[in-house]
């Protein structure tokens, strides 16, 4: 073999070796990626940032240096450092715009139906900018009305703020209110991501009046959030609190409470998840609970006997008793 061949041969391999390398060094991303994601794919992103010096940090679940499978609130804050560098929107979600500035194409691979990353597909209906889609309960696309609550299946909107929101896992199967009964579990909604919630706007569902749930309240656990609201004509329900009604900082599960009317037995009722504002971004959601019906039922009774003292002055400082009495519980 003489030595040009040789060369030539070498330097052959040394070429297919090296090109070899660098078309497995790293695996396309393809798919749209966000807060929650869980596969190898959110493992190449989280390399890519961490090559990129976009690191938040380097140990705990969801962060960029640890490199997990698991797309966290660490990773969110690492994409939106790098979408602010690019002059894109800094939503967090690794969606199509995202990819084609990674790879450093200028067209991007959008959604079927899509030709650029705003608005909705026409032929999925699903939202152009990858984000996250939500149908109403009973409803598998925008069109018609849902089986479930009888509304509208439009108004499904990408969540693209700092905080999204979903079902929670604990979320009240569907079951029998007392008419008359005081703060009644109707729906869990969990909120993820980082921020404070400003406003929240519900919708009742079911067969009922506007009136059968007669003080609506949110709670965190067993701490409420807000004071009774009541429910509109359009059976709407609005907090609108500028301070802020609750700060999310990973996740928080919000439960929905009412008192039910007396003289309500027969009806059916929920509540529905319209809207929420978060970081000056409002997210239209229509995130449905089950139905409860109500029945009409006399579970317990309290009377209470004689009350002493009757009346009399009282001195401040004085250890005395204000009210007294024997209740009796049936």
């Amino acid at each position: 073999m003489s030595n040009l061949f040789k060369s030539k041969f070498v330097l052959g391999l040394m070429l297919v070796a090296a090109f070899a390398f660098t078309s497995t060094a790293s695996a396309a991303i393809t798919s749209t990626l966000k807060l929650g994601s869980n596969n190898s794919q959110v493992k190449e992103l989280q390399q890519g940032l961490n090559s990129k010096g976009f690191v938040v940090s380097t140990s705990g679940a969801g962060s960029v240096g640890s490199e997990t499978n698991y797309f966290g609130s660490k990773t969110k804050t690492a994409v939106q450092s790098w979408q602010s560098s690019k002059g894109l929107t800094a939503d967090g979600i690794f969606g199509p715009a995202s990819r084609a500035a990674w790879t450093g194409t200028t067209g991007g691979t959008y959604p079927a139906g899509c030709s650029s990353s705003t608005g909705f597909s026409t032929t999925t209906g699903l939202p152009c900018s990858g984000g996250s889609t939500t149908f109403p309960a009973g409803c598998s696309s925008s069109v018609g009305f849902s089986s479930t609550t009888g509304l509208p299946c439009t108004g499904t909107t990408s969540q693209t703020g700092p905080v999204t929101a979903s079902l929670a896992a604990n979320n009240p199967a569907s079951g029998t209110l007392v008419a008359g009964q005081a703060t009644a579990d109707l729906a869990r909604f969990t909120f993820s991501g980082s921020g404070t919630v400003t406003a929240v706007t519900l919708q009742r569902i079911g067969v009922s009046a506007d009136t059968t749930p007669s003080n609506v309240y949110l709670f965190d656990g067993a701490t409420r959030l807000t004071d009774a609201a009541s429910v509109s004509n359009n059976g709407s329900v609005t907090f609108n609190v500028p301070a802020g009604i609750f700060t999310v900082n990973g996740s928080k599960t919000i439960s929905v409470r009412s008192d039910i009317a007396t003289l309500t037995s027969g009806q059916t009722v929920g509540m529905m998840l319209a809207t929420f504002t978060a970081g000056g971004t409002t997210s239209t959601v229509n995130l449905s609970g089950n139905i409860h019906s109500i029945a009409s039922a006399t579970l317990a009774a309290v009377s209470a006997g004689t009350v002493t003292p009757l009346g009399a002055t009282l001195n401040p400082g004085a250890a005395v008793t204000v009210w007294q009495s024997t209740l009796n519980v049936s």
